[in-house]
């Protein structure tokens, strides 16, 4: 296993579980103590976790502050330049579906300007009022129960919504994929409306920046081999882009 995917896993079970032992984690992943503790040194340099004795524990204010606005000031150039690449995947006339995240936002700021006549569904209330007022425009909300923090909607009246649709393209951002643990996010709610977005469309396009492949979070949302197409930015490397193109994976990387 990889530094970085310790790392994931070592953040997972501290949200899950608020506190984590070294001995623990020196049997989970059969390593020796000083890896464990050059992984948590690294985790708290960036803020991440507190080290306590014999373990660590999770920095809840790093996390509380982790919202949508937060998010969305990451990273900006390359939402940018992905937005740009899937706005191109759109046909006028199409209905496409969109899950809430900042990248989608940035598509959605794309699909404003480049068309008149759309169906655009979504959980997210901030992408459905970027888009309500295009008059060519049908906006399907998808409500349920308002996540305050995320301005979107998710349970089981949202997935239930969901089911009576089906769309020609639902675009996905996901906070992690990998080819050996497949695509990836959390929470669990967020995971539920991805994989019903994923179900209902014809063609699914998977959006995610570079820095997120090869990295692994909670809960898995589907199988590499099940999965179309990738929209990531140019800073993907050639040895990633070839590994994901060999497992079949149509990879988009620039404009």
């Amino acid at each position: 296993m990889l530094a970085e995917e310790r790392k994931d896993r070592i953040l997972q079970i501290l949200k899950e579980d608020g506190q984590i032992k070294v001995s623990y984690l020196t049997k989970l992943f059969n390593v020796s103590l000083q890896t464990i503790r050059r992984d948590l040194e690294t985790l708290e340099t960036e803020g991440l976790i507190k080290k306590v004795y014999g373990g660590a524990i999770l920095n809840r204010e790093k996390f509380q502050d982790f919202s949508h606005s937060t998010r969305e000031k990451q990273s900006l150039e390359e939402k940018e330049e992905i937005a740009e690449i899937a706005v191109k995947l759109i046909e006028e006339g199409d209905s496409i579906a969109l899950n809430d995240s900042t990248t989608n936002i940035a598509l959605a700021r794309k699909i404003r300007q480049n068309f008149k006549k759309l169906t655009i569904i979504s959980n997210s209330l901030l992408i459905i009022n970027e888009l309500s007022n295009v008059e060519g425009f049908t906006t399907i909300l998808a409500g349920g129960i308002l996540n305050v923090k995320e301005q979107a909607f998710f349970g089981e009246i949202t997935e239930r919504i969901l089911d009576d649709f089906r769309v020609d393209k639902a675009f996905i951002s996901v906070s992690s994929l990998s080819l050996r643990s497949g695509i990836t996010d959390y929470p669990l709610e967020e995971v539920q409306v991805q994989k019903k977005l994923l179900n209902i469309s014809q063609k699914s396009i998977i959006l995610a920046d570079s820095s997120k492949l090869e990295s692994t979070s909670l809960i898995k949302v589907r199988d590499i081999a099940d999965m179309e197409l990738l929209v990531t930015d140019s800073n993907i490397s050639s040895e990633v882009k070839s590994s994901y193109e060999g497992a079949g994976v149509t990879v988009i990387n620039n404009i």
